[in-house]
């Protein structure tokens, strides 16, 4: 039996009934933990990528479609790159293929085919590999919410602002990985959180299985998510349990993760060198001085390369919080956290997703992955960034001014805009120049088809 101390998560065991009091029931449908997923999915199926653009077809949708077609023949695709590398970031998963596989199988056997029924089974694809998932994070989150001791409404409210407000949503109608992802990396989360007020040893046990085959498997989808991944089991350090009870958690995380890591290593043919060994093999940066008539390759042209490209990846045109400045209030809700009434395993995952962001930003700030690659806003920050927006209910369990809430409603406001923006056409041919919202925009209102009709 796992004892709960008395500095243990909030609302962690159910209040008791009175002696005399009659049994409660259950109810079954609970309203408020549907309406995030219900209206999620009414505002993703009616613009999903095959509906609007029948006729375009991305490159990596288009790859991924090919491995799902040999997958189906019984031959695996196996990819030439290495399992762990930044070059996974621009290149479809073969993960992620094979996860696809089983609604496309299914979808078969129903009498479809790729071949007569295109615009059919990339619909489905999307819709049960990719939209279906991101729509039920939305009640995990209302699940989750309980650590804030919110009430339902607000609950829900911060699953749908979580999925929308992120950016998550603008992935949700495309075969996107870093969507999937993103929703795994929640389920993780959340099966932390069950360990953690799990009232019998047994129980943690499964949820912690759990958490680590939900975390690798993110992690192999998108490289992105792999530093929460990697922090995740320190969470399980810092539980108020006997110190057996932690190691055994920590092994029982890794016991979860080593099916995804076998299966993603599979699926790969080239050795992994690591990224940390991909960024230092990089060419050396210069510029050709005309003042000097040589090279220029000063540290101070190396620090002024990398400061313009973070900019471009948190402020600028493909920024994370000039997209989504709600995020901001999800960084600091994580430093409120910090504060020492909370228990130690809840600070350290808060903690974690914070660093983790911080690595993932740093990482892509560091290659020299083009800014076009990164499709709407930047695709390669979703994995992560609806975790991080979570935090926001330490703040919103908070007593504050009529000016910070609606300075806090009109970030929320812009950011599900401009998140809905993209979900409509995040992959264009071509990407995005410029600021990508804007451009989204512009492509909406002056696209071919409105051409057209006038």
């Amino acid at each position: 039996m796992i004892r709960n101390p008395k500095s243990a998560v909030r609302n962690q065991v159910p209040d008791q009934p009175a002696p005399n009091s009659p049994p409660t029931r259950r109810p079954i449908v609970r309203p408020w933990a549907l309406l995030g997923p219900i209206l999620l999915l009414l505002l993703c199926l009616p613009i999903l990528r095959p509906l609007r653009h029948p006729a375009e077809l991305p490159q990596e949708e288009f790859k991924l479609v090919e491995m799902v077609k040999q997958n189906l023949t019984g031959d695996l695709y196996v990819s030439n790159t290495p399992p762990i590398a930044l070059q996974s970031l621009t290149e479809p998963s073969p993960t992620f293929a094979l996860v696809l596989t089983a609604p496309a199988w299914l979808m078969q056997k129903l009498g479809f085919d790729f071949e007569n029924n295109a615009t059919f089974m990339a619909y489905m694809l999307i819709a049960l590999g990719v939209t279906l998932p991101v729509a039920l994070s939305a009640g995990l989150i209302y699940r989750m919410g309980r650590l804030f001791e919110l009430s339902r409404a607000k609950r829900a409210i911060l699953g749908i602002v979580c999925v929308t407000a992120s950016g998550l949503i603008s992935y949700a109608t495309t075969l996107s990985a870093h969507a999937l992802a993103a929703t795994l990396l929640i389920a993780a989360a959340a099966s932390v959180m069950q360990t953690l007020r799990a009232p019998r040893a047994a129980t943690a046990m499964i949820w912690t299985i759990l958490s680590g085959f939900f975390a690798m498997l993110a992690a192999t989808l998108d490289a992105a998510a792999l530093p929460v991944s990697f922090l995740m089991p320190i969470v399980f350090l810092a539980w108020r349990v006997n110190w057996g009870f932690r190691i055994l958690a920590v092994g029982l995380f890794i016991a979860g993760s080593i099916a995804p890591v076998f299966l993603h290593r599979s699926l790969h043919g080239r050795p992994t060198s690591g990224p940390l060994a991909e960024l230092a093999a990089q060419p050396q940066l210069k510029e050709w001085d005309d003042i000097r008539g040589e090279w220029d390759v000063s540290v101070s042209h190396w620090l002024g390369f990398h400061i313009e490209r973070l900019s471009v990846f948190t402020i600028g045109a493909h920024g994370l919080f000039s997209h989504f400045p709600l995020l901001i209030l999800g960084a600091a809700g994580a430093f409120m956290l910090m504060h020492r009434n909370w228990p130690e395993s809840i600070k350290w995952l808060a903690a974690a997703t914070l660093l983790a962001g911080i690595v993932a930003i740093s990482a892509i700030v560091l290659s020299r992955i083009d800014s076009d690659q990164a499709a709407f806003a930047t695709r390669w920050f979703i994995a992560f960034s609806p975790l991080l927006l979570f935090w926001c209910g330490a703040w919103m369990r908070r007593e504050h001014r009529k000016s910070s809430w609606t300075a806090a409603a009109f970030a929320a406001a812009f950011s599900i805009a401009v998140a809905y923006i993209g979900a409509i056409r995040p992959m264009p041919p071509g990407g995005y120049e410029g600021f990508t919202a804007a451009n989204a925009l512009q492509k909406i209102v002056h696209s071919p088809t409105n051409v057209a009709r006038q």
